[in-house]
């Protein structure tokens, strides 16, 4: 349960910081910087260091979609239409 309410208590913080900072991109870097490495560190700590890397780009993923939804949802249709993942979306 305390290991719960850290979590949350860091969401918490994490979220508060992203209305404060000005700009997307220090809250991209300081969430590449410091939440990713915590949650892959954490993670490789306790012996499941390839599940760390991957939980980490999940975070990294969460956070990315949560700053700029549009980019999100313009790569995911990108990456399936007539030519994937060229930058561009064909109709």
């Amino acid at each position: 349960m305390d290991k719960l309410k850290k979590l949350i208590t860091g969401f918490l913080v994490f979220a508060i910081m992203l209305s404060i900072i000005p700009s997307n991109a220090l809250a991209k870097d300081w969430v590449e910087k410091h939440v990713k490495k915590a949650v892959v560190n954490k993670l490789t700590a306790i012996g499941l260091g390839a599940f760390g890397i991957f939980a980490g780009n999940i975070v990294k993923g969460i956070i990315d979609a949560y700053i700029d939804p549009g980019q999100w949802l313009a790569e995911r249709i990108d990456g399936n239409d007539r030519i994937p993942n060229n930058g561009y979306i064909e109709v």
